[in-house]
């Protein structure tokens, strides 16, 4: 195509996306190339081309994940995980009635209806340039695009998680590896302290599952915890611990993860874990990305009351010596309350 000639020897990347409750594109260039990043945004709003056969190689993809899910352990549990925390088709994977009812009409009609109008958008450019000729690029590329005025306000908020303890079990994938899967959600807030705290967290509940589980169940692999603090007016924390293990060590698995988080609950973080996951995170502070940058702007500019100011962000080193083990202690005990759990046990045909 005389689009992919022309870019043939340029340094630039453009993805589009939407999810529950924005749309938006993620890219990067080099500083040479940052008008031609300006020209495809603009291309991309103004002049979308759907192409039917990439369109079709898409489906043809999709469709036996969505015929068969287990064929693909992943695939597997996630379709399980939101089947149950959701009970809303936003958030659904497509099914195969789904997949064979798309065509390009309507794709290109949905994309022209979230990416034609640039009423709302904000953007957000974050890079080693000259301001003054961004600002032209964006008074050129950007202040051109069609605007009819529309404002489509929305809370970012997360629909409440199921009550109580779920325990879901799925067979998927062959061979000897099998995965559990926690979902924990508790409330949150949009305080930048919470944010470097969840991090915290996260560390320690990783060294934690990393230390014991691995430990005691030698054939236990990979775990990770990690912690999302969603946005919006009613923010949640969210927290998710995964591991790969044998298909006969899953019931040990799954309690050994459990008396670790009660133990947790109850004795608290011990100094050394602390200590230890703090200093990590400290150090995680000390740099951060364009993208970081770019997405901390974006959240401040496009959801106010579910996040915290620009500013926040530029100073969590200082923020992180604020908070104490005791403080860790009691976020673990109101993010990952006892008994309020989605788990996924994901075991080989």
């Amino acid at each position: 195509m005389a689009i992919d000639a022309f870019l043939s020897d340029k340094e630039v990347f453009l993805d589009a996306g939407i999810d529950v409750f924005t749309e938006g594109f993620l890219g990067s260039s080099a500083t040479s190339d940052l008008e031609t990043a300006f020209q495809l945004i603009h291309l991309t709003m103004t002049q979308p081309r759907v192409d039917a056969v990439t369109l079709e190689q898409y489906i043809d993809d999709e469709l036996p994940l969505a015929e068969d899910p287990s064929i693909n352990p992943n695939y597997a549990q996630f379709k399980a995980l939101t089947e149950i925390r959701y009970d809303d088709l936003r958030y659904q994977l497509l099914d195969v009635d789904d997949l064979n009812s798309v065509t390009a009409t309507a794709v290109e009609r949905v994309f022209l209806d979230r990416f034609g109008d640039a009423s709302d958008w904000t953007f957000s450019f974050s890079g080693d340039f000259d301001i003054g000729a961004a600002t032209d690029l964006a008074r050129t590329y950007l202040g051109t695009l069609p605007a009819t005025g529309r404002f489509e306000p929305v809370d970012y908020v997360e629909p409440p998680a199921p009550e109580g303890a779920i325990v879901e079990t799925v067979q998927a994938g062959e061979g000897d590896r099998a995965s559990v899967l926690f979902l924990i959600t508790g409330p949150g807030t949009a305080a930048r302290r919470d944010d470097i705290a969840a991090r915290v967290v996260q560390e320690v509940l990783t060294a934690r599952l990393t230390d014991v589980i691995r430990e005691e169940l030698g054939e236990s692999y990979s775990p990770f915890a990690s912690i999302e603090l969603t946005g919006g007016a009613r923010p949640l924390a969210e927290t998710v611990l995964s591991i790969s293990t044998g298909p006969d060590l899953v019931d040990n698995v799954s309690t050994a993860v459990l008396e670790q988080l009660a133990d947790i609950r109850e004795n608290g973080v011990p100094a050394n874990e602390f200590a230890s996951a703090a200093e990590t995170i400290r150090n995680a502070l000390e740099l951060f990305s364009n993208q970081q940058i770019n997405d901390e702007i974006l959240d401040a500019l496009v959801d106010p009351a579910g996040n915290a100011a620009l500013n926040d962000f530029l100073q969590q080193a200082e923020v992180l010596g604020s908070i104490s083990r005791n403080d860790i202690t009691g976020f673990v005990r109101r993010w990952v309350p006892e008994g309020q759990y989605i788990e996924i046990r994901v075991l080989p045909r």
